[in-house]
């Protein structure tokens, strides 16, 4: 004999989200992580986050140019220009949500 079935399980958790909404509120504030947030956004967009992007697309221009294949050439590119763009894209996005 069972006692809860899915959908009733779905229909409980659901009342008690709206009921008692406070426990359902996972980490609104976000104040203990902002250390590790700044020191990791620091590093990718910093000098660090600069040097990998362009050592790769430097990287990948020797590389198609030694091999005399353009198809080597995109995959560093690439990766260089996710490096180089990416992380502002990703930061701005979040903090526009917030």
């Amino acid at each position: 004999m069972r006692i809860f079935s899915g959908e009733s399980f779905i229909v409980a958790f659901t009342l008690l989200t709206i009921l008692c909404p406070e426990p359902a509120i996972a980490g609104t504030g976000g104040e203990e992580l902002q250390e590790v947030v700044a020191k990791t956004e620091g590093l990718i967009t910093g000098n660090g986050g600069k040097l990998v992007a362009l050592a790769s697309i430097i990287g990948g221009v020797i590389w198609s140019a030694a091999t005399g294949s353009l198809k080597n050439l995109v995959v560093p590119v690439v990766l260089g220009t996710v490096l180089g763009v990416g992380p502002s894209i990703v930061t701005g996005g979040i903090s526009a949500i917030i």
